[in-house]
């Protein structure tokens, strides 16, 4: 669907929520939306690419949460996927070499669990202000 919901029938309407943001009148259904992106990105530890679709669901929903708490989530949610597929695509190149030393694979092997460390505290990091109804005062960082 156009409003990044699933199933209008389970998600609340579009009541509003109070927030400390200057605007108060954010869509519950995009709340639903930013915590269903921590969890997809939860599963992906499980599943792998299943993190894709909370990726999409983020840059669809980005532009319509703007000048809400929201849109720092769905940026940091969106920097996170990327952030971390560049590392662990990193990590994993010199598994590709048949001939990689066994210096690079460790460190390859390294830089994969540094990674997923990494990922898992950025997603306890943002689903925790989420909860509490409050934006992520830098989404550009990267702790």
């Amino acid at each position: 669907m156009n409003d990044c919901t699933p199933d209008p029938t389970t998600l609340p309407s579009s009541d509003t929520l109070e927030t400390d943001d200057t605007r108060a009148d954010v869509d519950k259904r995009y709340v639903w939306v930013a915590h269903a992106v921590y969890g997809i990105y939860a599963a992906r530890l499980l599943l792998g690419l299943i993190s894709l679709i909370g990726l999409v669901a983020a840059y669809i929903c980005r532009p319509r949460a703007a000048g809400t708490y929201l849109e720092s989530h769905f940026t940091y949610q969106i920097r996170t996927f990327w952030i971390s597929f560049a590392g662990v695509l990193v990590g994993v190149f010199p598994f590709a070499s048949s001939n990689a030393p066994l210096t690079y694979l460790v460190l390859g092997a390294l830089l994969i669990v540094l990674f997923v460390i990494w990922f898992i505290y950025r997603i306890v990091k943002g689903w925790i202000p989420l909860a509490k109804g409050h934006a992520i005062v830098d989404p550009r960082t990267y702790f």
